[in-house]
C-alpha cells in the first residue's frame, strides 16, 4: 500500500483550488460528446464507400484501408470543411440565412445521391438530438429550417451551427468532423474486412496528426474554392447503388 506523508498531503489540499475544473474543461468534455462514435446520428449505417472499394478491391488490406481514410479525409478538407468554416463565422454572426446559403451550396457540389443522404440524414439527426440535450434559440431555428425543408442541414454545416451555438471553438469543431470521417469508415472496416481494433486504432493515432495540417490548408480557402473531384470514390458510391447485396447505406 502506497504512504502518503502529511507534508504530501497538506501539498495536495492546498493545490486543490488550483487544480479546480474551468471553461477548457467542459468545453473539451463537451467537444468530445459531439465526437463519440455513440452518438445517435446513424452514421454507424454509412461507410464512405468502403463497402464498395473492398467489394472491387480497392482496399484489401491495413494499409490500402489507412489510403482510403487519408483520401476521404483529403476529400473533407477540400469541400466540408471549407463549408463548415464558413457557416461557423456567419453563425458567430447569428446570420442563419447565409448559414442556409452556405449549406445549400455544399449540399448542391454533393454529386452523388449517396453523400447527399448521408450528409442531411446525420445533420438533421444531429440537429434534433442537439435541441433536446444542449436547446437553445439558434439550434431550434436552425432544425425548424430543416424540417421546413428551407435548407438541407448537411452535417458540418449543422454541426458547425452547434458548436456556436455551444460556445465551443472552430479548431474544436474540424477536429471532431474530421475525426468522425475517420472513425467512421475504421468502424466499417472491422465488420466488413479482416482487420482488427488494434489495426484501426494505430490508423486513426497516424491519421490524427493530420487533422492540424488540413485545417490550415482549408482556413485559407474560400466557399468558391470547394472542390468535390474524387473520381474513384464517386465511381465507388455509384457502383453501391446498384449493389445487389449490402450491409450500408453508403
Amino acid at each position: 500500500m502506497t504512504t502518503i506523508t502529511v507534508t504530501a498531503m497538506a501539498t495536495i489540499i492546498d493545490a486543490g483550488p488550483q487544480a479546480a475544473p474551468g471553461p477548457s474543461m467542459l468545453n473539451l468534455a463537451r467537444a468530445l460528446q459531439f465526437g463519440d462514435s455513440t452518438l445517435p446520428t446513424g452514421a454507424f449505417t454509412f461507410s464512405h464507400g468502403l463497402e464498395s472499394a473492398i467489394e472491387r478491391r480497392v482496399v484489401t488490406d491495413a494499409a490500402t484501408l489507412k489510403a482510403f481514410v487519408r483520401t476521404a479525409l483529403e476529400q473533407a478538407s477540400g469541400s466540408d470543411v471549407i463549408a463548415l468554416q464558413e457557416a461557423y463565422d456567419a453563425a458567430l454572426e447569428r446570420d442563419l440565412d447565409r448559414v442556409a446559403l452556405i449549406d445549400r451550396y455544399l449540399f448542391n457540389r454533393k454529386l452523388n445521391e449517396e453523400p447527399r443522404l448521408m450528409t442531411i440524414r446525420t445533420g438533421k439527426k444531429l440537429v434534433e438530438m442537439a435541441a433536446k440535450a444542449v436547446g437553445g434559440e439558434m439550434i431550434g431555428e436552425w432544425l425548424g429550417r430543416i424540417v421546413a425543408s428551407g435548407t438541407p442541414g448537411c452535417y458540418p454545416v449543422s454541426l458547425a451551427v452547434i458548436f456556436v451555438a455551444t460556445g465551443l471553438s472552430l479548431q474544436d469543431c474540424v477536429v471532431v468532423h474530421q475525426y468522425g470521417v475517420a472513425m467512421a469508415i475504421l468502424s466499417a472496416a472491422l465488420r466488413l474486412m479482416k482487420v482488427d481494433h488494434f489495426e484501426t486504432q494505430r490508423i486513426l493515432f497516424e491519421l490524427n496528426r493530420e487533422i492540424g495540417n488540413d485545417f490550415v490548408c482549408s482556413s485559407k480557402k474560400k466557399l468558391t474554392d470547394i472542390a468535390g473531384y474524387a473520381p474513384t470514390i464517386d465511381v465507388l458510391a455509384a457502383v453501391h447503388v446498384r449493389a445487389h447485396v449490402r450491409l450500408f447505406m453508403s
